[in-house]
Protein backbone atom coordinates (compact mmCIF):
# COMPACT_ATOMS: atom_id res chain seq x y z
CA UNK A 1 0.00 0.00 0.00
CA UNK A 2 1.57 3.73 -1.44
CA UNK A 3 0.21 6.44 1.38
CA UNK A 4 1.20 8.77 -0.68
CA UNK A 5 -1.48 7.23 -3.51
CA UNK A 6 -4.67 8.13 -3.80
CA UNK A 7 -7.56 7.09 -6.53
CA UNK A 8 -11.57 6.92 -6.66
CA UNK A 9 -12.65 4.04 -5.77
CA UNK A 10 -15.98 2.49 -7.80
CA UNK A 11 -18.67 1.14 -4.91
CA UNK A 12 -21.20 0.59 -7.69
CA UNK A 13 -21.87 -2.97 -8.55
CA UNK A 14 -20.11 -4.83 -11.03
CA UNK A 15 -22.58 -7.72 -11.59
CA UNK A 16 -26.35 -7.70 -11.67
CA UNK A 17 -29.62 -9.58 -10.30
CA UNK A 18 -29.95 -11.92 -13.07
CA UNK A 19 -32.63 -14.40 -13.11
CA UNK A 20 -34.38 -16.63 -15.62
CA UNK A 21 -37.42 -18.97 -15.04
CA UNK A 22 -39.58 -21.67 -16.95
CA UNK A 23 -43.12 -22.59 -16.54
CA UNK A 24 -44.22 -25.62 -18.85
CA UNK A 25 -47.66 -26.12 -16.78
CA UNK A 26 -51.18 -28.42 -18.05
CA UNK A 27 -53.96 -26.85 -17.19
CA UNK A 28 -57.08 -28.72 -15.32
CA UNK A 29 -60.20 -28.67 -16.06
CA UNK A 30 -60.83 -28.00 -11.83
CA UNK A 31 -58.38 -24.73 -12.52
CA UNK A 32 -55.50 -26.97 -11.01
CA UNK A 33 -52.20 -25.81 -12.45
CA UNK A 34 -49.64 -28.95 -12.93
CA UNK A 35 -46.63 -29.24 -14.49
CA UNK A 36 -42.29 -27.99 -14.59
CA UNK A 37 -40.92 -25.02 -12.93
CA UNK A 38 -36.87 -24.59 -13.67
CA UNK A 39 -34.48 -21.75 -13.41
CA UNK A 40 -31.17 -20.41 -13.74
CA UNK A 41 -30.00 -17.84 -11.27
CA UNK A 42 -26.87 -15.64 -11.64
CA UNK A 43 -24.46 -13.34 -10.06
CA UNK A 44 -26.53 -11.57 -7.07
CA UNK A 45 -29.89 -13.83 -7.74
CA UNK A 46 -27.62 -16.57 -7.27
CA UNK A 47 -26.07 -14.92 -4.23
CA UNK A 48 -29.98 -14.42 -2.98
CA UNK A 49 -30.98 -17.96 -3.05
CA UNK A 50 -28.12 -19.39 -1.54
CA UNK A 51 -28.19 -17.14 1.34
CA UNK A 52 -32.02 -17.96 1.54
CA UNK A 53 -31.16 -21.63 1.48
CA UNK A 54 -28.39 -21.23 4.32
CA UNK A 55 -30.83 -20.08 6.53
CA UNK A 56 -32.82 -22.92 6.76
CA UNK A 57 -31.70 -26.15 8.33
CA UNK A 58 -31.69 -28.39 5.13
CA UNK A 59 -33.24 -28.36 1.43
CA UNK A 60 -36.57 -29.67 2.55
CA UNK A 61 -36.95 -26.72 5.00
CA UNK A 62 -36.76 -24.48 2.04
CA UNK A 63 -39.36 -25.94 0.37
CA UNK A 64 -41.30 -25.65 2.87
CA UNK A 65 -40.52 -21.69 3.48
CA UNK A 66 -41.56 -21.76 -0.07
CA UNK A 67 -44.31 -23.71 -0.24
CA UNK A 68 -45.50 -21.37 2.78
CA UNK A 69 -44.58 -18.28 1.11
CA UNK A 70 -47.18 -18.92 -1.84
CA UNK A 71 -50.16 -20.65 -0.79
CA UNK A 72 -51.51 -23.36 -2.58
CA UNK A 73 -48.29 -24.41 -4.22
CA UNK A 74 -47.29 -27.79 -3.76
CA UNK A 75 -43.48 -28.85 -4.65
CA UNK A 76 -43.68 -33.06 -5.07
CA UNK A 77 -39.96 -33.01 -6.20
CA UNK A 78 -36.93 -30.62 -6.45
CA UNK A 79 -33.10 -30.46 -7.93
CA UNK A 80 -30.77 -28.04 -7.94
CA UNK A 81 -26.86 -28.09 -9.24
CA UNK A 82 -23.98 -25.99 -8.23
CA UNK A 83 -25.47 -24.76 -4.89
CA UNK A 84 -21.69 -25.55 -3.65
CA UNK A 85 -20.17 -23.41 -6.83
CA UNK A 86 -20.10 -19.76 -5.95
CA UNK A 87 -18.66 -18.92 -8.98
CA UNK A 88 -21.40 -20.85 -10.60
CA UNK A 89 -25.17 -20.45 -11.59
CA UNK A 90 -27.30 -21.90 -9.59
CA UNK A 91 -30.10 -24.07 -11.50
CA UNK A 92 -32.98 -25.71 -10.45
CA UNK A 93 -36.11 -27.83 -11.23
CA UNK A 94 -39.37 -28.33 -9.36
CA UNK A 95 -42.70 -30.27 -9.80
CA UNK A 96 -45.16 -28.26 -9.00
CA UNK A 97 -49.14 -28.13 -8.58
CA UNK A 98 -50.85 -25.04 -8.20
CA UNK A 99 -54.31 -24.59 -6.88
CA UNK A 100 -55.77 -21.19 -5.92
CA UNK A 101 -53.93 -19.01 -8.89
CA UNK A 102 -57.20 -20.02 -11.69
CA UNK A 103 -60.84 -19.73 -11.13
CA UNK A 104 -63.52 -21.60 -12.61
CA UNK A 105 -67.07 -19.76 -13.69
CA UNK A 106 -69.43 -21.88 -15.20
CA UNK A 107 -67.85 -22.78 -18.40
CA UNK A 108 -64.79 -20.42 -18.02
CA UNK A 109 -61.23 -20.81 -16.37
CA UNK A 110 -59.74 -17.24 -15.63
CA UNK A 111 -56.13 -17.18 -14.52
CA UNK A 112 -53.38 -14.46 -14.31
CA UNK A 113 -50.88 -15.96 -16.13
CA UNK A 114 -47.51 -14.79 -14.82
CA UNK A 115 -48.90 -16.64 -11.50
CA UNK A 116 -45.99 -15.75 -8.50
CA UNK A 117 -44.02 -13.99 -10.46
CA UNK A 118 -46.63 -11.24 -10.72
CA UNK A 119 -46.23 -8.16 -9.38
CA UNK A 120 -49.36 -7.31 -7.49
CA UNK A 121 -48.35 -3.35 -5.86
CA UNK A 122 -46.74 -0.90 -7.30
CA UNK A 123 -43.48 -0.70 -4.48
CA UNK A 124 -43.73 3.19 -5.55
CA UNK A 125 -46.76 4.47 -3.45
CA UNK A 126 -46.16 8.10 -2.39
CA UNK A 127 -46.58 11.15 -5.08
CA UNK A 128 -43.22 13.22 -4.52
CA UNK A 129 -39.71 11.79 -3.61
CA UNK A 130 -37.09 14.38 -2.01
CA UNK A 131 -34.21 11.89 -2.71
CA UNK A 132 -32.67 9.48 -5.20
CA UNK A 133 -34.08 5.89 -5.26
CA UNK A 134 -31.30 3.53 -4.97
CA UNK A 135 -31.37 -0.25 -5.75
CA UNK A 136 -29.12 -2.61 -5.12
CA UNK A 137 -27.94 -3.88 -8.19
CA UNK A 138 -29.12 -3.80 -11.97
CA UNK A 139 -31.65 -6.51 -12.79
CA UNK A 140 -32.37 -8.81 -15.17
CA UNK A 141 -35.65 -11.16 -15.27
CA UNK A 142 -36.96 -13.05 -17.93
CA UNK A 143 -39.41 -15.32 -17.44
CA UNK A 144 -41.14 -17.89 -19.75
CA UNK A 145 -44.54 -19.86 -19.19
CA UNK A 146 -45.83 -22.59 -21.74
CA UNK A 147 -49.61 -23.36 -21.40
CA UNK A 148 -51.62 -26.43 -22.29
CA UNK A 149 -55.07 -25.72 -22.33
CA UNK A 150 -57.50 -28.37 -21.32
CA UNK A 151 -59.26 -30.63 -24.31
CA UNK A 152 -62.26 -28.89 -25.56
CA UNK A 153 -61.55 -25.77 -24.44
CA UNK A 154 -60.59 -22.63 -26.52
CA UNK A 155 -58.79 -19.27 -25.68
CA UNK A 156 -61.43 -16.47 -25.48
CA UNK A 157 -59.18 -14.01 -24.15
CA UNK A 158 -55.65 -13.41 -23.20
CA UNK A 159 -53.36 -9.69 -22.16
CA UNK A 160 -52.08 -7.90 -25.14
CA UNK A 161 -48.59 -7.59 -25.32
CA UNK A 162 -46.73 -4.63 -24.64
CA UNK A 163 -43.42 -2.80 -24.94
CA UNK A 164 -42.04 0.05 -22.82
CA UNK A 165 -39.46 1.58 -21.51
CA UNK A 166 -37.87 4.77 -19.27
CA UNK A 167 -36.94 8.00 -21.22
CA UNK A 168 -33.18 6.81 -21.29
CA UNK A 169 -33.15 3.46 -21.44
CA UNK A 170 -32.53 2.91 -17.94
CA UNK A 171 -35.47 0.85 -17.10
CA UNK A 172 -37.23 -1.50 -19.77
CA UNK A 173 -40.54 -4.12 -19.84
CA UNK A 174 -41.59 -6.36 -22.13
CA UNK A 175 -44.86 -8.15 -22.04
CA UNK A 176 -45.88 -11.37 -24.70
CA UNK A 177 -48.59 -13.82 -25.03
CA UNK A 178 -49.22 -15.79 -27.71
CA UNK A 179 -51.59 -18.52 -28.63
CA UNK A 180 -50.63 -21.51 -30.42
CA UNK A 181 -53.44 -24.43 -31.22
CA UNK A 182 -53.56 -25.48 -27.46
CA UNK A 183 -50.65 -24.05 -26.71
CA UNK A 184 -50.41 -20.55 -25.07
CA UNK A 185 -46.85 -18.81 -24.57
CA UNK A 186 -45.91 -15.92 -22.30
CA UNK A 187 -42.53 -13.93 -21.74
CA UNK A 188 -42.06 -11.54 -19.24
CA UNK A 189 -38.74 -9.52 -19.44
CA UNK A 190 -37.88 -6.56 -16.81
CA UNK A 191 -34.15 -4.68 -16.65
CA UNK A 192 -33.10 -2.24 -14.50
CA UNK A 193 -30.16 -0.54 -16.03
CA UNK A 194 -28.51 1.44 -13.39
CA UNK A 195 -29.26 2.20 -10.07
CA UNK A 196 -29.54 5.24 -8.92
CA UNK A 197 -32.73 7.50 -9.69
CA UNK A 198 -33.05 11.00 -9.38
CA UNK A 199 -35.94 12.50 -7.71
CA UNK A 200 -36.72 14.62 -10.74
CA UNK A 201 -37.63 10.88 -12.51
CA UNK A 202 -39.10 9.51 -9.97
CA UNK A 203 -42.96 10.28 -11.50
CA UNK A 204 -41.45 8.62 -14.41
CA UNK A 205 -40.72 5.03 -12.50
CA UNK A 206 -43.54 5.32 -10.33
CA UNK A 207 -45.41 4.93 -13.69
CA UNK A 208 -43.44 2.58 -15.17
CA UNK A 209 -44.02 0.19 -12.17
CA UNK A 210 -48.10 1.33 -12.42
CA UNK A 211 -48.21 -0.50 -15.90
CA UNK A 212 -46.13 -3.25 -15.04
CA UNK A 213 -48.76 -3.64 -12.23
CA UNK A 214 -51.90 -3.15 -14.70
CA UNK A 215 -49.96 -5.62 -17.05
CA UNK A 216 -49.59 -8.41 -14.61
CA UNK A 217 -53.29 -8.69 -13.59
CA UNK A 218 -54.79 -8.71 -16.69
CA UNK A 219 -56.12 -12.26 -17.23
CA UNK A 220 -56.36 -14.93 -19.73
CA UNK A 221 -59.86 -16.43 -20.08
CA UNK A 222 -60.19 -19.92 -21.56
CA UNK A 223 -63.98 -20.86 -22.60
CA UNK A 224 -65.35 -24.92 -22.91
CA UNK A 225 -66.72 -25.36 -26.30
CA UNK A 226 -70.50 -26.54 -25.80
Amino acid sequence: MNENYTQWVNLNPNQEYDENSYYTIDIQEDGTLKGKYSFIKKKYAALSLRNQIQQQRSLDDYILSVEKKYPGLDISSYSFSALDSVDLPVSGEFEVEIKNSADVFGNQIVFAPLLFEAMKKNIFKIEDRKYPVEYEYPISTTCRFLYTIPDGYTVEAIPTSASFSLPDNSATFNYKVTVDGNKISVIYKLKINKITFMPTEYSFLKKFYETIVAKHNENIVLKKNN
